[in-house]
């Protein structure tokens, strides 16, 4: 996804990208961008709390891409597997 942050979240976080179903308590994956900042996700996977990205500092003014690979085989690899911002 690219996206054109002009300014960011002032107070708490904005939701760039949310996948979730009806009546659902915690979305299936959901990319946050902070008031930092600093990217943070948040899955259906972790009971509790969001991992943030601390070494993602997205800048005012700049295209930034982000790009999110989940991995299905559970055996052979993990299911988070990888994270790319350029940013």
């Amino acid at each position: 996804m690219w996206f054109f942050p002009s300014s960011l979240p002032s107070t708490s976080s904005h939701t760039l990208f949310k996948a979730s179903t009806p009546g659902a308590v915690r979305p299936l994956f959901q990319f946050s961008l902070r008031s930092d900042g600093k990217l943070s996700i948040i899955s259906n996977a972790v009971k509790e709390g969001e991992a943030t990205f601390s070494a993602s500092k997205v800048r005012k003014g700049r295209w930034t891409h982000l790009a999110f690979v989940w991995y299905l085989r559970r055996s052979t690899h993990p299911n988070l597997s990888e994270c790319s911002y350029f940013g």
